[in-house]
């Protein structure tokens, strides 16, 4: 077993790999992309991109970023539901929404400047990577 293999035995590491095994293949599928041709464009190989949405890997945490947004603030810019921004191998960003049984993929470039624009708002909001983490691990150790 690698470093990068999932351990599924444990619970809250199952869980999110799972979730981000279902939104790595939400986000190709969305862009109608193949497994090669998602890998390809965010620097993954096929094989990666299939063990992931198979739950058998997790990424490398240098392509996660993680911050919490803790329910304290009063104001919240992800309001208008979820998205998500893709930054893809070639330089170019796409985002992606999902509203109320619809999903849509964002490459005109003036809309991804607002969801980028909308992206820097919400993690400026957040905690940091490094606060999060601590808070994370402070949760999980009252469990």
């Amino acid at each position: 077993m690698s470093d990068w293999d999932a351990e599924l035995e444990d619970a809250e590491a199952g869980a999110v790999i799972r979730t981000v095994a279902r939104q790595l293949k939400l986000w190709r599928e969305a862009a109608g992309l193949t497994q090669p041709e998602f890998g390809a464009l965010i620097g993954y190989g096929e094989e990666l991109v299939s063990s992931v949405e198979r739950r058998r890997r997790i990424p490398r945490p240098e392509y996660l970023d993680l911050q919490v947004l803790p329910l304290s603030r009063e104001e919240n810019s992800g309001l208008d539901g979820p998205f998500r921004l893709l930054s893809l191998k070639n330089g170019t960003t796409v985002g992606h929404t999902e509203v109320l049984h619809i999903s849509r993929v964002i490459a005109e470039p003036k809309e991804v400047q607002v969801l980028n624009i909308q992206y820097g708002i919400i993690r400026a909001q957040a905690l940091s990577p490094q606060e999060s983490m601590a808070l994370i691990e402070k949760v999980l150790g009252e469990t």
